[in-house]
């Protein structure tokens, strides 16, 4: 009966501080509840909800009945995890404060990551801030494969705000994961486009190579269809006509993956425009493409039109054609069904 009543009260503790009811979590402790103790469910005590509720009054409470804040979670978050990636926005900052004497900052989650990583990865800039000003490396990298930064967090999950509040607090904008990848190349992946700009305005070079392969930001745009992205990049100067080891231009890139729209910023420096719009004549377009890029041949000798065919990728192939390339040139068999416009030069029926 005794193990029994305790456990209410823990769980009554628990649950109060989820609730922010100050009093009630005053009373529980007040009748035994140990401030240790935790749900079996997620592993959060009563100082990991009053976090997550956000009320520093309950958090300082609990504090003051010597409270353990380095204690983890099942997801190996400590009291400062999860201020970085849950507290609500007004009173985070406060609770960073009463948290800072512990220890805590570069603690690390199940995941590999320190409470800098989480904050950024929320996009909480004031997080970032007083993190900071207690000490937290800015270049710690998270205990994973991809050995990643906060910046590169940043960038991976686009956010602006938080990449250049990490940049003002001294962050390295030029710090590469484990790959060699910057967070103009993480950005340019995954299609962010204002993390991007922020990358080009804080002068990462825009034809920055990694990897093994000598990948730009404008390989890695045109291989993941970011249209928008390419088209930045390329008024920012980007080198269209830039090869990889194995000689793969952006374009060839982009044909083998039927980005139809990417091949045509490529070769125009424009975004694609809508169908059938009259304002735009073949003939004018034409005078825009980028002959040269169009006929490039990659270390197997392939134009971007053969791989858009080999892959069999019809609009690829309808628009290198409409952008004037050499149908003649390509080899390929007239049996395979993205071949009818390459055998004829011109659009299907």
């Amino acid at each position: 009966m005794v193990n029994s009543s305790k456990a209410l009260t823990e769980y009554n503790l628990i649950e109060a501080a989820a609730r922010g009811e100050f009093q009630t979590v005053k009373s529980q402790t007040e009748l035994g509840a140990d401030v240790h103790a935790s749900l079996s469910t997620d592993g959060e005590t009563a100082l990991h909800k009053a976090i997550r509720y956000g009320d520093p009054t309950i958090v300082a409470f609990i504090l003051g009945n010597e409270v353990d804040p380095s204690m983890k979670t099942k997801e190996g978050y400590t009291a400062l995890h999860v201020v970085a990636a849950y507290a609500p926005e007004e009173t985070r900052v406060v609770i960073v404060d009463l948290l800072l004497g512990y220890n805590l900052v570069e603690r690390f989650d199940k995941h590999g990551r320190t409470p800098l990583h989480c904050a950024t990865a929320q996009n909480n800039e004031d997080v970032i801030s007083a993190l900071k000003s207690f000490g937290a490396n800015l270049e710690i990298c998270t205990r994973d494969s991809g050995r990643s930064r906060a910046i590169h967090i940043a960038a991976e999950n686009g956010h602006e705000v938080a990449m250049r509040r990490l940049v003002e607090c001294g962050a390295d904008i030029h710090s590469k994961r484990a790959g060699g990848d910057t967070a103009l190349h993480i950005a340019a992946k995954y299609g962010h486009m204002t993390a991007l700009l922020s990358c080009l305005s804080l002068h990462l070079p825009v034809d920055s190579k990694y990897g093994a392969t000598n990948t730009t930001a404008l390989h890695i745009a045109a291989t993941s269809g970011h249209e928008d992205v390419v088209v930045a990049l390329l008024k920012e100067n980007a080198n269209r006509r830039m090869m990889t080891t194995d000689k793969a231009t952006p374009l060839h890139l982009a044909a083998a993956r039927g980005h139809a729209g990417v091949i045509y910023a490529l070769l125009t420096g424009k975004p694609i425009p809508p169908p059938d719009n009259p304002g735009v004549s073949k003939e004018g377009v034409r005078g825009l493409v980028d002959r040269k890029l169009l006929e490039m041949r990659d270390g197997n000798k392939q134009t971007a039109l053969h791989l858009a065919v080999k892959s069999g990728r019809p609009e690829a192939v309808i628009t290198l054609l409409d952008l004037g390339s050499n149908h003649k040139a390509t080899m390929m068999m007239a049996t395979h069904p993205c071949t009818w416009p390459v055998s004829t030069g011109t659009r299907p029926p």
